[in-house]
């Protein structure tokens, strides 16, 4: 059994605590939870204040780790060794008094949570496509409710972009939000769609669209992807219209 010294612990420890910070990206909810203000969980992430050993087993705990297990992730993260399976619940948030508990409910008025399938695989149903109920989220996007425009009460949903089919106007790996209420045909705009070369299964894809006299063409904005044409139904082909995208900026 290889032992450790306190330096190398806590070296694992600052390891794990950043790329759960830079994954979660959550400083405001770990700092409720742990009952401490957000400008202290930035000073421990930064290895300007040091946190005991209590503190590092309450982060652990927050997200989702007991605290051996975080250690070995950071250990594996310093060493280059395969991470662990994401973890399934990132937080549990605990309030101890009526400050922090207006925080949060002023919260859930101001933001909303989309549920986010980054498979993109969808259900058939009744009425047109819709995403499968049976496939679990794999996290939420938390959205500004201004930013919705009026869609709040609509039925939304969130995919991540895996393709470059959309770019530069939807680079790869974006998340788009997807109103599944307004199906509405317009011409050119951009709509989330059954992907007509999935070869039978029901996959999501983002194209503009245009009808023509048998069906509709679907228009990438890359201009090395050629227009596809589907002889499909509207009402079996779309999906709802895309009307919010987020995309990591850090390398602009």
């Amino acid at each position: 059994m290889i032992m450790h010294t306190p330096s190398e612990l806590n070296a694992f420890f600052m390891a794990a605590m950043k790329e759960c910070l830079k994954e979660w990206g959550a400083k405001k909810v770990l700092a409720l939870t742990l009952g401490v203000s957000e400008a202290y969980v930035s000073n421990i992430n930064s290895g300007r204040k040091g946190a005991n050993e209590d503190l590092q087993k309450r982060i652990a705990k927050a997200f989702g780790y007991d605290y051996k297990s975080y250690l070995e992730y950071g250990r594996e993260l310093l060493t280059g060794e395969p991470r662990p399976e994401p973890q399934p619940r990132p937080f549990q948030i605990v309030v101890n008094n009526t400050y922090d508990r207006e925080i949060l409910e002023s919260a859930k008025e101001t933001y909303r949570g989309i549920p986010l399938y980054e498979s993109g695989r969808l259900a058939a149903g009744s009425n047109g496509l819709y995403f499968s109920e049976y496939e679990k989220p794999d996290s939420e996007v938390i959205v500004y409710r201004p930013e919705l425009h009026g869609r709040d009460k609509h039925k939304l949903v969130a995919s991540k972009v895996g393709g470059d089919s959309m770019d530069p106007s939807i680079p790869k790996n974006s998340i788009v939000v997807i109103d599944t209420n307004d199906r509405e045909y317009i011409k050119g705009k951009i709509f989330c769609v059954l992907d007509p070369d999935a070869n039978g299964e029901l996959l999501a894809a983002v194209k503009r669209v245009q009808r023509w006299e048998k069906g509709y063409i679907l228009f990438s904005d890359n201009p090395k992807y050629p227009p596809v044409i589907t002889t499909s139904e509207w009402p079996d082909l779309c999906i709802g219209r895309v009307i919010w995208m987020w995309r990591n900026v850090e390398n602009l």
